[in-house]
């Protein structure tokens, strides 16, 4: 099982990725090392409080 400290390397890295590509959701998910979306989305929402659709939406109307 994967630390915190790398699940909030992973997320880290997720939100650099939801910041400035256009890869889905999904693509990022796998390209930070999460092996399923729905972990992947649980661990975002635990660390970020946000969904990664929401995060990214917020981003994008800045």
């Amino acid at each position: 099982m994967p630390s915190l400290r790398g699940n909030e390397l992973r997320i880290e890295n997720a939100c650099i990725s939801l910041r400035n590509t256009t890869f889905t959701i999904e693509q990022i998910c796998y390209e930070v090392g999460f092996k399923n979306v729905s972990n992947f989305v649980r661990q975002f929402k635990k660390i970020k409080n946000s969904t990664p659709s929401k995060y990214r939406k917020l981003w994008v109307n800045k």
